[in-house]
């Protein structure tokens, strides 16, 4: 990258802070990043090199380079709720009240992004994830690993058996399925399993008509 480093007065609700960015003139290669938010884990490998703090984390002041300026958010945590109807971007930590339910805690398989594990996948009784009984996976607790982006608008699933630890491709299982669906009045939800614990349902109304082959 070439260009000059520039900063500016950023602020969200009540929330401001000094935040520095970058005003690129030229790129070459590949251009590897947190995205324009931030919102990604801090670890991202052994980069070196002089590295600018992203909006949230410049929000959160943690770089001590705030100075006088604004109000930072208490600390660099922060949540995403989210149904049918709209979403909600929390700072600084989570407001259980804005929930039904008590939250139920997932580890990250990864440090550098929000991965978890995804333990079933079906639509109606019909299964979508069908894990092989023999493979690199842990036979007692079979999962694939389900990548969480805020900045992605929909699902992807993979068109192939993951070198062996699925019998058959998740993709081709709905596809299969949507062909069924088309001669069938009854329209099931999809239902996500995550690491067990969670089971998240999408209903057919959602999920049936945005279906699309990349």
């Amino acid at each position: 990258l070439k260009g000059f480093i520039c900063s500016d007065l950023i602020g969200v609700g009540k929330y401001a802070s000094l935040a520095p960015f970058g005003c690129i003139t030229e790129v070459e290669g590949i251009l590897d990043g947190q995205g324009v938010a931030g919102f990604g884990p801090s670890g991202h490998g052994d980069r070196k090199g002089f590295e600018l703090p992203p909006v949230f984390k410049a929000l959160a002041n943690v770089s001590g380079e705030h100075g006088s300026l604004g109000v930072p958010v208490p600390q660099p945590t922060f949540s995403f709720i989210c149904d049918a109807r709209g979403g909600e971007l929390q700072l600084g930590g989570f407001d259980a009240s804005a929930v039904s339910s008590p939250p139920m805690q997932v580890t990250s398989l990864s440090t550098s992004s929000y991965v978890v594990p995804i333990t079933a996948m079906s639509v109606g009784d019909k299964r979508i994830l069908d894990f092989a009984s023999t493979g690199t996976l842990n036979s007692s607790r079979p999962y694939v690993g389900g990548i969480l982006d805020s900045g992605a608008t929909c699902m992807c699933l993979p068109d192939q058996t993951l070198g062996g630890r699925l019998t058959k491709s998740p993709w081709g299982e709905l596809m299969g399925i949507i062909g069924k669906s088309a001669h069938d009045k009854k329209r099931d939800a999809l239902r996500v399993e995550i690491d067990h614990l969670v089971t998240v349902e999408i209903p057919a109304s959602v999920w049936l008509t945005s279906v699309k082959a990349l």
